[in-house]
């Protein structure tokens, strides 16, 4: 990860999220979610970088931490 830019690509969750437009937790963990090309910090929380991710089941999106992510 260079500069805050999330590499781009599929992972894995580590544990389960609510979707961002419907606040339901419908992406469980171990559900695969796609980061895009030139995905930058949307802010950050307590010092952790937010990201935003696509769940590619429902196709909406989530947003994370590298920490929850797995390659």
């Amino acid at each position: 990860m260079e500069e805050d830019v999330l590499i781009p690509g599929v992972y894995r969750l580590k544990e389960a999220k609510m979707i961002n437009d419907t606040h339901e937790e419908t992406a469980v963990k171990g559900d695969r979610v796609r980061v895009s090309d030139d995905a930058k910090p949307l802010g950050d929380v307590l010092g952790l970088n937010i990201y935003e991710a696509t769940h590619l089941k429902t196709n909406k999106k989530v947003y994370i931490t590298i920490g929850e992510l797995l390659r």
